[in-house]
């Protein structure tokens, strides 16, 4: 057979949760202000079950609408929307969703008024609400029965009342008068506001953007006012290693105001070493924890920002209460296997007795941060705690796809390569220079890198290929940042008609997501290079590896660099056919932050297949690709493992056609292999996503 051209593609970290932080409460009420709260509580509205409607489509029945993007928050009052939404029928009236002031239940009479208002206003800006992309959902009354089940997980006091490994609690962990002292020492400090609380970082910021930290820019030694916590916890009495061996280097500092909660995340792990130490100050709270479906793709990707509960059936709640001075360690399991959240509440309820939040509640939170030549030996030994037996690693190979419905059959003569496309996490490629090109190189190697843009990303997407198998004849770079362009010169144009209206829009929110120059620049890029294989005979091969964003509840953003990525394809292969005077083959690879079915996936493959419902008939792609496992064996069950989120991201796309078929693919583990039981990454994966890979052959044109 042919020589064999392996190429690797790392590519860079995918990031799936929207992390925030916790809640405040303080405070018993006598029975009678419990009697109060009760006759206070607004109607609740849930999703619909799975026979409702859940979008447009079909005969409604439900009379209500769920809005997102719209509220008081956003200076838009219940009048005023109640206002927009009874052109479509009579609204019996407009609710709160939740306490963030940004989402309501619009209720109307009957549910065909309900029906035409989702179909008219739902994923369009309303000019009668600032202009305001409104997201609509049918919703349900709830019954207060109802609630009352669905709510209803018992609060313990203790820790060992909920038996999960790893998880300790100890009260009064320092005096009421210390506890003044720190809450004065953070108040003579600067504070960065967020959408919801304010911050303080010290030993290293936290970027929210990117969920992890910059190991290269370190802020400093930690405060002196936090040294007796520190000499404090070594004597703590559940640590099963070393104390010394902690090194805590981070602290994060969040003051929340009443009513905001913590979503429903697990700690960044790329990011922090396995020990979470969280000290509450100024008020107690109700922490909940949850263990999810492996398989279960909204418990882990949404932030459970409009505060509904998650079907009781996919996960194990247990709640705990945290009161004031008290230190929570997360470790082990606790850590890395179960969510932690505080329900958006202003009011909770504690055995028999009602807890009303207090108006500010401040939490310490202790970590160390990993990927750290500090941290290694203690990273080392918690690891090594935590794999219940010692393994040795499982080799995947490359299994043959013969017999699978490709429309050839191999050529004596043809070209095998191999392609692998990995997502390395938290290695990042940010070390291409120092690292990665010198090791690649050598093993025969040579590589093209793009980084990620925005100030501060230093990560990206890189190709490494065999120059003694294949020629690099041009590559081109990929900005999805360049989807702002028009927009740009929109808005300057509009500026040089009006001074005075540019210097407002320079002053706009620069978190506002209805603005596209916010909304779509997520500084995500990818790469794509022709090279020519010249043995036994000359054939061009188009390579393509990228990185989409991660946010599921931003998937327009992610369908949007999608397309931009197929156009830009499209152009770079009739470049190469006419330049060259070729038909040359078509990969393209990466993470793409997308399950099968969803709308990426679905607009990728819509000029291979018959499009999607969600894709309509004029965007269909410009290039057929098809998915290397999918037309084989069938997509893999995952390819990104962890505690909350267990399912396939990452893709081999190739445009089919006579002279290109796969011959084999990369075996991957199945969930209940050893390597990968519990979560990733592990000793056996430094990744929390696995490596795919795909062999082709090339015959004649």
């Amino acid at each position: 057979m042919g020589p064999r051209w392996p190429i690797i593609q790392p590519t860079a970290k995918s990031r799936r949760r929207k992390t925030k932080t916790p809640s405040r409460s303080e405070g018993v009420s006598n029975h009678k202000e419990q009697s109060l709260a009760t006759k206070m509580v607004q109607p609740r509205f849930v999703r619909p079950s799975p026979s409702s409607p859940s979008s447009g489509t079909g005969e409604p029945n439900s009379s209500n609408l769920y809005v997102a993007n719209c509220g008081p928050a956003v200076g838009l009052s219940h009048d005023a929307i109640a206002a927009v939404f009874s052109a479509f029928g009579e609204v019996k009236g407009v609710y709160p969703a939740d306490e963030s002031g940004v989402r309501v239940i619009v209720s109307f009479a009957d549910p065909f008024s309900a029906k035409s208002a989702l179909e008219a206003l739902s994923g369009r800006p309303c000019p009668d609400l600032d202009g305001r992309t409104l997201h609509i959902r049918y919703s349900v009354l709830q019954l207060p029965s109802q609630t009352q089940v669905n709510e209803c997980v018992p609060v313990s006091l203790s820790d060992s009342d909920l038996n999960i490994p790893g998880l300790f609690l100890l009260p009064d962990f320092v005096t009421a008068e210390e506890e003044q002292q720190l809450l004065a020492a953070v108040d003579t400090q600067p504070w960065i506001g967020l959408a919801k609380r304010r911050v303080q970082h010290y030993g290293y910021e936290f970027c929210y953007g990117t969920r992890n930290v910059d190991t290269k820019n370190r802020l400093g030694e930690l405060p002196p006012f936090v040294s007796p916590i520190l000499q404090r916890i070594s004597l703590f009495p559940n640590l099963d290693y070393d104390p010394a061996s902690l090194n805590l280097d981070q602290l994060t500092v969040n003051e929340y105001p009443s009513g905001v909660g913590l979503s429903p995340h697990i700690d960044t792990h790329s990011a922090f070493e396995d020990c979470i130490f969280s000290l509450s100050l100024a008020g107690p709270c109700i922490m909940e924890f949850r263990r999810y479906s492996a398989s279960t793709w909204k418990a882990a990707s949404i932030t459970n920002d409009d505060n509904e509960k998650q079907d009781s059936s996919t996960c194990i709640k247990k709640a705990l209460y945290l009161p004031p001075r008290s230190m929570l360690l997360l470790s082990g399991e606790a850590r890395y296997a179960w969510n932690h959240y505080i329900p958006h509440h202003k009011i909770d309820k504690v055995k028999d007795k009602v807890i009303r939040r207090s108006p500010r509640r401040v939490s310490f939170t202790l970590r160390k941060v990993r990927n750290h030549p500090c941290s290694c030996r203690a990273s080392r030994k918690i690891l090594s705690k935590r794999m219940t037996t010692a393994m040795d690693p499982k080799v995947r190979k490359f299994e043959s796809v013969e017999g699978a419905d490709l429309n050839s059959i191999s050529k004596p003569d043809g070209i095998r390569f191999r392609l692998v496309s990995y997502n390395i996490l938290a290695q990042e490629v940010d070390e291409y220079d120092s690292f990665y090109r010198k090791n690649m190189e050598s093993l025969g190697y040579s590589g093209i890198y793009i980084q990620r843009t925005g100030q501060r990303k230093r990560d990206g997407c890189a190709i490494f290929y065999k120059p003694s198998c294949a020629e690099l004849v041009t590559k081109e770079r990929i900005e999805y940042n360049d989807l702002l362009d028009e927009q740009k010169i929109e808005t300057s144009n509009e500026a040089k008609g009006d001074d005075k209206e540019a210097k407002e829009h320079s002053g706009k929110d620069s978190h506002d997501l209805n603005d596209p120059q916010v909304r779509l620049k997520r500084d995500c890029v990818g790469i794509m290079a022709a090279f020519r294989i010249n043995k036994p005979f000359h054939h061009m091969v188009i390579v393509a590896n990228t990185h989409l964003y991660w946010d599921p509840e931003l998937a327009d953003v992610k369908l949007a660099q999608a397309k931009y990525l197929l156009s830009r394809l499209a152009q770079f292969k009739t470049l190469i056919s006419d330049e060259f005077e070729c038909t040359p083959s078509l990969l393209l690879a990466g993470d793409f932050n997308s399950i099968p079915g969803d709308m990426v996936y679905s607009y990728l493959v819509s000029g291979y297949k018959k499009p999607a419902e969600t894709i309509e008939e004029e965007e269909v792609a410009p290039i057929p690709m098809c998915s290397v496992y999918e037309v084989t064996r069938g997509e893999p069950k995952f390819t990104n493992c962890t505690p909350g989120f267990t399912n396939t991201l990452d893709y081999i796309f190739f445009s089919p056609s006579d002279f290109i078929k796969p011959v084999s693919i990369l075996q991957l583990p199945e969930p209940e292999s050893p390597d990968v039981v519990g979560f990733l990454p592990n000793d056996h994966h430094p990744s929390d996503h696995l490596p795919i890979g795909a062999e082709f052959e090339i015959s004649r044109e």
